[in-house]
Formats: C-alpha cells, structure tokens, sequence
C-alpha cells in the first residue's frame, strides 16, 4: 500500500518597513525598550497626527522567543489609523444648511491597520509596507506617542528610518560624488564594517547625540567615495540618520540622491500567522547580532 503524500505546508510572504528607535539614557538598558513599547500601546488611544486623522497600537501581544539560548521578548499587534470628525460643521445638503451632529462617542470612521512587529533586543520596529498606512504617518506616530509618555528625566530618544542598502552602495559606487549631506547619529552596538564602526566610535566618544555634515570635493572634483570617511558616515546614516548626494551617474547625468526616499523592503516568508513574528525575530537577530539561530 503506498504511503499517503505529506500535504505541502504553503509559504506566505509579507514585507515590512521598519524604524530604528534608540534611546539615549544613562539609566536604562535593553529591558527599557519593552517599557517603551508599552508606553506607546497605552497612551491615550488617540494620537493625532495631522486635524483629522489618527493612529494607535490597537492591540499589543508579548511573546518570548529564545535565541542563542538566551530569551528575548518581542511585542506584536495591529497598528491602526483612523478618522477623526468634530461635532460641528457638517452640511446638510437637502436644508443646505450646517449642522451640529452628536457622533457616537469614540468612535472613527475609515480605519485602516497593518500588522507591527517590535523587537527589543535590536530596537526596530517593524510595520507591514502597504499603501494603507504610510512611513511619514507612522514616524508622526511614533514620535507623538514616545514624546508623551516615554521619555524620562534626563533622556533622549531617536527615530531613524531603516533605508535601503542598495541606495547607499549607489551612492558608493557612482562616478563622481559632488556632495553629501548627512545626519547621523551614533547607534547602540550594531555591527558594521571597519568604516562604521570609526564614525560611530567618533561620535560615542564624543557623546554626540545627533550631528549633520556636508561634505564637497576639493580640486579633484570629487568625493572619495572609499575613504573610511565618506564611506563610514554613508554606513551609519543607513538606520542611524539619512543622506543626501549629489553624484554623477553611470550615464554622465548629475542625480539627487535622498537615501529616505529609498526604503529598505525587508521580506518575511512563514506558514502561519503565529510564524511571522518569529521568523522576523530570527532573521533580524541573525543580521544584527552576527549569528546563527540554534532554537
């Protein structure tokens, strides 16, 4: 009798966007990230961020997850943006006349949600890349929701949107670098090359929050662009700041590049929901922490 055929487990593919959210405390650890991500869920649930729309962490889970044989927690839900209608003002087109209409008490048209992954280990928080809820309402939304209630006494905190390795090597790689502007900050451990890590160092050693630079060739023409300089500043304001060049491209033409404007698209394959959140966790620990998963 031949053996009955295993039913093949079909794979399903989502594709985040994420934030870099980096706390400057001399106070607080890792264990602070779980805080602040909470704090953000608790915040009153309506968090403007333009007159009349609004966004909020819907729901929020906690699970645990082992890596390495050490346990790291990691937060998911739904991230939600809505509507927000006044009271006065509506038009009543058959009176042609304004009104006022009692809406039912908070509640909001037009809601719109994606799902969020929060990883406290590598501090990135990670959103479903869709046209329903957009990276500059999202970074509204987070700096609103973290200015409330997350930051105390003493601290600072950063948002850095994670952009696309393939913009910064563009830039890297063009022909002529004409100028470069960039806003870094310095990062909380990531590993990076031997010309990140210099800048970064620079910048911890000389406890600079946050600083911006504009660099242009001298009479050569041009930046060199594999010098641990240009090359580090470039690495680090990937998830630690932005950049912008102005270069000369393959086709003799001069570009503008704004590394913003070129989000990195991370790819997450699972089988079931419950797997989304692991499979990311592991992928982002792998990258960030330098190993390998081994339960």
């Amino acid at each position: 009798m031949a053996k009955a055929s295993k039913k093949k487990v079909k794979k399903k593919t989502s594709h985040f966007y994420g934030f870099n959210i980096k706390l400057f405390s001399d106070t607080r650890s890792e264990d602070a990230y779980l805080d602040l991500i909470r704090t953000v869920f608790n915040v009153p649930s309506l968090v403007k961020i333009s007159k009349e729309k609004a966004m909020a962490l819907r729901s929020q889970n906690v699970v645990e997850y082992t890596f390495n044989g050490k346990k790291h927690k990691v937060a998911y839900g739904k991230l939600i943006r809505f509507t927000v209608l006044s009271d006065d003002d509506w038009y009543d087109s058959t009176t042609k006349e304004l009104k006022r209409f009692d809406l039912p008490g908070n509640t909001h048209p037009n809601s719109q949600e994606v799902d969020y992954i929060f990883i406290p280990a590598t501090h990135r928080f990670y959103f479903t890349a869709s046209s329903k809820i957009s990276i500059t309402a999202t970074e509204a939304f987070l700096h609103k929701a973290i200015s409330t209630k997350g930051i105390q006494n003493g601290e600072d905190y950063g948002i850095y949107l994670i952009q696309s390795q393939d913009t910064i090597t563009q830039i890297i790689n063009s022909p002529v670098l004409k100028s470069l502007k960039v806003k870094v900050s310095y990062t909380n451990d990531d590993i990076g090359d031997e010309a990140f890590e210099l800048i970064d160092q620079f910048l911890k050693d000389a406890q600079v929050g946050e600083t911006e630079s504009t660099f242009r060739p001298d009479q050569h023409g041009t930046l060199n662009t594999e010098s641990s300089l240009i090359r580090g500043y470039l690495e680090v304001a990937r998830e630690n700041g932005a950049a912008e060049a102005s270069v000369i491209n393959e086709a003799g033409r001069r570009e503008k590049i704004v590394t913003t404007n070129y989000p990195d698209k991370r790819k997450v394959e699972y089988t079931e929901s419950d797997n989304l959140p692991r499979n990311l966790f592991d992928d982002v620990m792998t990258e960030y922490r330098n190993e390998q998963p081994n339960s």
